[in-house]
């Protein structure tokens, strides 16, 4: 409930002070999407605005919201984001744009994470030749490789100097990495916290090769902007950092994925997720 009261208040101070003038925008389950349609003489201009807005962004992002009365804990401070252009389709009902879809806005959504968790990424095709000298010396270049975008092939980005680290896995091509059945375990947010002991033990069927590469999944019902449940079914998935909560463990025996059970519930919480609402567990690992 925390996050949800959050970005009702975030996103409309995003849209009103930077993106209000023929902006699409829809929040996703990981951030908020912006799609600006434009005219080809239209483009200079356009980049250097937006790219000078999300750098104001980055800078102020962790005051945006304070003195908020009802946002009385604590609020996260960075912000990633990623940036392309290119042609994408729209969906078009009586003259009003519904939604947008295509390869571009999944680029996009690449390079926010990469971005993160704190800056900015931008595709080296956004306006080449015509952003403003001065602002683009605020990035360096680099060659990134982005799965099931570009794994095998260097896509050329610009990234914010001082600000944003590629990380090291996206700076080399992406192998085809074989996957074994995956562990998987649903649940209801109460059963999760009713269980007796915190931490839940999953023991793979066939021996992980990388135990670097192995990741857990969590998928809960998509919430909108007010926290309520999406009707139409819409899943949100998040993936579960190895951090204290989330751990693999070598034993003579093999290799045991340690999840602390009572943790993830009390984020989905947070969120806003119901304690009768489903929410599926899934570990997936090289083999």
């Amino acid at each position: 409930m925390q996050a949800a009261m959050y970005l009702a208040k975030l996103y409309p101070v995003l849209i009103d002070r930077w993106f209000k003038r023929r902006w699409f925008f829809k929040p996703t389950g990981d951030g908020l999407m912006l799609v600006r349609p434009f005219k080809e003489k239209e483009l200079g201009a356009l980049a250097t605005e937006t790219l000078a807005s999300c750098l104001e962004i980055v800078d102020e992002f962790g005051a945006l919201c304070a003195g908020q009365p009802l946002l009385n804990f604590d609020l996260p401070s960075e912000v990633g984001v990623g940036l392309a252009q290119g042609a994408a389709s729209r969906l078009v009902s009586k003259g009003k744009v519904l939604d947008y879809s295509g390869a571009i806005l999944n680029r996009a959504s690449r390079l926010m994470d990469l971005a993160r968790p704190r800056g900015i990424v931008f595709d080296a095709g956004l306006a080449p030749g015509l952003l403003d000298a001065d602002l683009q010396k605020k990035f360096d270049a680099a060659e990134v490789y982005l799965r099931g975008v570009s794994p095998k092939d260097p896509l050329p980005v610009f990234f914010l100097k001082g600000t944003t680290e590629i990380p090291a896995v996206n700076l080399s091509p992406i192998g085809e990495t074989q996957w074994g059945k995956p562990i998987v375990e649903r649940m209801t947010l109460r059963q999760m916290e009713n269980f007796a002991t915190s931490w839940r033990y999953y023991r793979f069927p066939n021996p992980p090769i990388d135990l670097e590469k192995v990741k857990c999944t969590v998928s809960h019902p998509a919430l909108n902007n007010r926290g309520q449940k999406m009707g139409d079914g819409s899943i949100t998935e998040q993936e579960w950092a190895k951090t204290t909560s989330f751990k693999i463990e070598e034993h003579p025996d093999g290799a045991i994925a340690n999840i602390n059970i009572h943790a993830i519930a009390q984020h989905l919480r947070d969120k806003g997720i119901k304690g009768p609402w489903d929410v599926t567990i899934r570990i997936d690992y090289p083999t």
